[in-house]
């Protein structure tokens, strides 16, 4: 006969391997861009990710709007590559401006979406 100990630690190793499992699912599914969408002119935009917002959040705004997009920390500061055609960068500025008004409150002061090259502009 089980006890009620058995059976909560049985339910506790359960959910255990399922978050690992997820877990492992989610990191081989994270999708890398191909190199040529890095350095490419115009081929993609960089938006760095303020302080108090979460990327995966933008990600997840931004995959369901049909861009792909990939992470990378640089020195602490959180970076998300998103491959678009000129034509597509006002959406993509649209689509995180979005998730910023949403999902964030204003104590943050949050600017204007600006992508990394605005910012910082080709001499």
């Amino acid at each position: 006969m089980l006890t009620l100990t058995g059976v909560l630690i049985a339910i506790v190793v359960v959910i255990s391997i399922g978050i690992g499992m997820s877990i492992l699912t989610l990191m081989r599914r994270e999708e890398a861009l191909p190199p040529p969408l890095h350095g490419a002119a115009g081929a993609s935009v960089e938006y760095v990710v303020p302080d108090g917002v979460d990327p995966s959040i933008v990600r997840g705004a931004l995959k369901m709007a049909g861009f792909t997009s990939a992470f990378e920390d640089r020195w602490g500061e959180e970076h998300l590559v998103i491959p678009c055609q000129p034509r597509d960068r006002e959406q993509v500025r649209r689509v995180i401006a979005q998730v910023q008004s949403r999902h964030y409150v204003p104590e943050l002061h949050l600017d204007t979406v600006r992508f990394r090259d605005e910012d910082h502009p080709a001499a």
